[in-house]
C-alpha cells in the first residue's frame, strides 16, 4: 500500500473521529474491542503503518463510514499524485520578463516585473513624465479638446495607456509591457511626422511637439534604469532568424495574443490589452528585433501557463481543482502563482504527495463546496481554451526549440482525452471512441458549456478511473435550473443500456428498439466506458 494512501487514510480517519467526537481509545475500543491499542489508531492517523492489513482498514472504514467511493478517491491519490508531480516537472519556468499568475478572481492576470521597486532615475524620470505641468499631462488636455485631429486620433490612446502603466508603484510596474507601450508610441511619432511631411496632416503645435518629444526622449533612459529593459537590450539577438521565419512567427505570435486577449472569462481585462500590446505588430517600430523577442518571450510563458495548466487539469481532474486554493494561493508559498510552480520547488516527490495528503479530506467530503471556486474554473477554462486552439498552440510550439516540450501534452490531448471526439471509420466498428465524458463531481453549468462548445447534448457519465457511473442526456439537463447542480444529481445512473466488446450491432439494434433510446454506451470488460454507439451511426454505415 502506497505511503501517500496511508497519509490520506489516516488524515480522514483523524477528522472523522474528531467530527464524531471520539477519543483514540473509543475508536481501538470500537474497532479492536481493546481500547489498549490506541496506538494502532495513532499510527495509522500519523501515517505510521508498518504492517497494515485490510482487515484493519475495513474496520476503521466501517465504524466510521467510509463510502467506497471514499476508499476509491483515497486509493487514486497515489497515482494521481505520481501524473501531477511528473507534468509539474515538465512544465519550464516562466520568463522572468512575462510571467502571468492568478488574480483573486481566478483570472490570468500578468504579474508585475521583478527588481525595479526602488531605483532613483527610475523615480525621477516618472516624476518629470507625470508631473501636474508634464508632457503626459499636457498631451491628454490638449486631446481630450479636439479628438477629431488625427494626431489626436493616433497619439492619444497610446498617451493614455503608456500613462497608465507609468502612474503605478514601481513594484506593480510590468517594465516589458511599459517598453511595448513606448515602441508604439514613438514608432506613431515617426507615422505622424511622415504625414505632416506629406502635407496629408496639420503641423504639430510647438508645445505639443515638445512634449511628445520629451516623452519619447525620456523613455529610453527609463526603460534602460530597469533590469527587465537591460535584459531586452542584451537577449534581443538571441531569437534572430531567417525573413520568411520571422513573418511567420510574428503571425502567430499575433494570432495567439489576439486569442488569449479575446477570452474575458478567462483573463483579466487589463491583461489582454498588455497581451495586445506585447504581440501586435508595430509599423515603423525603431527595434523590431526587441519587440519579437518579447513576443516570443511572452509565447514561452503562455505556453507554461495554458497549456502547462491544460496538462495539469488533466492529470488530476477533480483532484487538481480541489487543491489549488488551498497550494496555489498561499500554504506553498506562491501567493497568485500556479499549482505546479509550487510544486517544482518541492524537492522530494514524498514532501509534495503528503502536502497532496493534507488537502486531500477536502476533495472527499467538499468537492461540491469546491466545484465552482475561482481557481477550479480557471483551470477548467484554461483546458477549454487550449482545446478549442491546439492548432495554434501547436504553431507557437514549433517557434523555439524549446518550447517543444508542448507538443507531448497537445498530442496527448488531441489522441487521448476525454475532451476529444472521434470516430473511427473500421469496417464492422461504428463505435466513437474516447467520447466527450464528464465526472459526477462536475456540475450542469460545466455540462452546458461543453454542449454550447461542441454541440452535443449526451455525455457519458465516468469516475476518474474510467469506471462508468451513468449517462446525462439534454433532457436531465432540461430539468435542472440550478448551475451548481452535481452531475451525479441530475444524470441517470440506473438502468444504464450498456454492452460490453465485443459488440455485436444486430444486438445493438435490438437493445436501442427494446429501449426506446438512440444510444449505447460501450464498456471493456472491467466496466470502464471505451466509446458511445449512436443509432445514426449504425444506420449511415449500413
Amino acid at each position: 500500500m502506497a505511503d501517500d494512501w496511508i497519509v490520506a487514510f489516516g488524515k480522514e480517519i483523524k477528522r472523522r473521529r474528531a467530527q464524531l467526537g471520539w477519543t483514540q481509545e473509543a475508536l481501538a475500543a470500537e474497532v479492536f474491542g481493546d481500547p489498549k491499542r490506541k496506538g494502532d489508531i495513532s499510527r495509522i492517523e500519523n501515517a505510521r503503518v508498518h504492517n497494515p492489513t485490510q482487515r484493519t482498514i475495513d474496520l476503521l472504514a466501517s465504524t466510521l463510514n467510509l463510502t467506497e467511493k471514499d476508499l476509491a478517491d483515497l486509493d487514486r491519490q497515489a497515482d494521481v499524485g505520481e501524473q501531477l508531480f511528473q507534468v509539474a516537472r515538465d512544465i519550464p519556468e516562466q520568463s522572468p520578463l512575462v510571467q502571468f499568475g492568478l488574480s483573486s478572481d481566478g483570472k490570468i492576470q500578468l504579474k508585475a516585473s521583478e527588481g525595479d521597486r526602488e531605483d532613483a532615475t527610475i523615480n525621477g524620470i516618472k516624476s518629470e513624465l507625470l508631473s501636474e505641468n508634464g508632457p503626459i499631462e499636457k498631451l491628454a488636455a490638449r486631446y481630450a479638446q479636439n479628438m477629431n485631429a488625427p494626431q489626436a486620433q493616433l497619439l492619444s490612446p497610446l498617451v493614455s495607456s503608456y500613462r497608465d502603466e507609468l502612474r503605478k508603484p514601481n513594484s506593480e510596474i510590468n517594465f516589458a509591457v511599459l517598453y511595448a507601450r513606448g515602441t508604439k508610441l514613438i514608432a506613431a511619432q515617426s507615422t505622424a511626422l511622415k504625414q505632416i511631411s506629406a502635407n496629408e496632416w496639420p503641423d504639430f503645435e510647438p508645445d505639443e511637439q515638445q512634449a511628445i518629444s520629451v516623452i519619447c526622449d525620456l523613455h529610453g533612459p527609463l526603460i534602460m534604469a530597469s533590469s527587465t529593459g537591460r535584459q531586452i537590450v542584451e537577449d534581443a539577438y538571441r531569437y534572430e532568424g531567417s525573413d520568411l521565419e520571422k513573418i511567420g512567427d510574428q503571425r502567430t505570435i499575433r494570432q495567439l495574443g489576439e486569442a488569449i486577449s479575446n477570452e474575458p472569462e478567462l483573463v483579466e481585462p487589463d491583461t489582454a490589452q498588455a497581451i495586445l500590446d506585447l504581440t501586435s505588430e508595430t509599423q515603423q517600430d525603431p527595434s523590431p528585433s526587441r519587440s519579437r523577442f518579447l513576443g516570443t518571450v511572452l509565447v514561452g510563458s503562455c505556453l507554461s501557463v495554458f497549456v502547462g495548466g491544460a496538462a495539469w487539469y488533466a492529470a488530476g481532474g477533480a483532484l487538481s481543482a480541489v487543491v489549488v486554493p488551498a497550494l496555489a494561493l498561499g500554504s506553498a508559498g506562491v501567493v497568485g502563482g500556479f499549482i505546479w510552480e509550487a510544486m517544482k520547488s518541492m524537492p522530494r516527490f514524498k514532501k509534495a504527495t503528503n502536502r497532496l495528503g493534507e488537502h486531500f479530506e477536502n476533495a472527499i467530503t467538499s468537492t461540491t463546496e469546491f466545484a465552482q471556486t475561482s481557481e477550479q474554473r480557471a483551470l477548467s477554462r484554461i483546458a477549454a481554451f487550449v482545446e478549442r486552439n491546439a492548432d495554434l498552440f501547436e504553431k507557437a510550439a514549433n517557434i523555439r526549440p524549446e518550447f517543444a516540450w508542448a507538443k507531448k501534452y497537445l498530442r496527448l490531448g488531441s489522441n487521448n482525452s476525454d475532451h476529444t471526439q472521434l470516430q473511427e471509420d473500421i469496417p464492422n466498428d461504428f463505435i466513437i471512441r474516447n467520447p466527450i465524458v464528464v465526472r459526477p463531481e462536475q456540475t450542469l453549468a460545466d455540462a452546458l458549456k461543453l454542449k454550447e462548445t461542441n454541440g452535443f447534448s449526451t455525455f457519458p457519465v465516468v469516475t476518474d478511473s474510467g469506471s462508468i457511473a451513468g449517462i446525462l442526456t439534454n433532457r436531465d439537463m432540461t430539468f435542472a435550473d440550478d448551475p451548481n447542480t452535481p452531475i451525479s444529481v441530475m444524470s441517470t445512473t440506473d438502468n444504464l443500456a450498456i454492452l460490453a466488446e465485443p459488440v455485436d450491432h444486430e444486438e445493438a439494434i435490438s437493445l436501442m428498439k427494446a429501449r426506446r433510446i438512440e444510444k449505447l454506451l460501450i464498456s471493456d470488460a472491467k466496466g470502464r466506458l471505451v466509446g458511445l454507439l449512436t443509432l445514426r451511426d449504425i444506420r449511415s454505415h449500413r
